[in-house]
């Protein structure tokens, strides 16, 4: 995976689910996760401050691991935290609305499952075929690329002959 993928995956998780916004030069959480996850963990370091949050289904447990003491906002109330104890509070549960419907004639057609046909003329696909095939291309290109980069710089090299050519012979 990519770096920059991580951390937006990160920053979906701790912004979304956490509710990490910046409010009045301070942090500020609106936790809330969805049916289906139990818990989230994660780590901020906020002002040379590290905080760790412990968010689950029923609570969030703010830690202040290093510094001095510092005041986030936990809903739309201020807490302290200090090394010395973390600080508990409840998260609401969020209340799932009614599925959304598609506009009348919009709704995605269903589609059938149909397997490849197996025979003279066609070729029978599989997941492990298809990944199979991708890493031997992306190989292939990777060892192609390598080739040519060494060919260019070959080409390139300043020898002395070429640089004076009419004094080196």
């Amino acid at each position: 995976m990519h770096l920059a993928s991580l951390a937006g995956i990160w920053t979906a998780l701790v912004a979304g689910f956490g509710g990490l916004r910046l409010r009045d030069g301070s942090l500020a959480f609106v936790p809330r996760l969805p049916e289906g996850i139990a818990r989230i963990a994660f780590h901020v370091v906020f002002r040379n401050r590290c905080i760790g949050v412990d968010i689950t289904t029923t609570e969030v447990r703010y830690a202040l691991l290093e510094g001095e003491q510092l005041v986030v906002w936990h809903e739309s109330k201020n807490i302290t935290l200090s090394t010395q104890e973390a600080v508990i509070r409840p998260t609401p549960r969020i209340q799932a609305g009614p599925q959304p419907k598609q506009p009348p004639g919009r709704a995605p057609l269903k589609r059938a499952v149909r397997p490849f046909p197996r025979g003279h003329g066609s070729c029978h696909i599989t997941t492990g075929r298809v990944v199979m095939l991708f890493l031997m291309t992306a190989f292939w290109l990777d060892r192609r690329r390598a080739a040519q980069a060494r060919r260019s710089t070959q080409n390139r090299v300043c020898s002395p002959r070429r640089l004076l050519p009419g004094v080196l012979q």
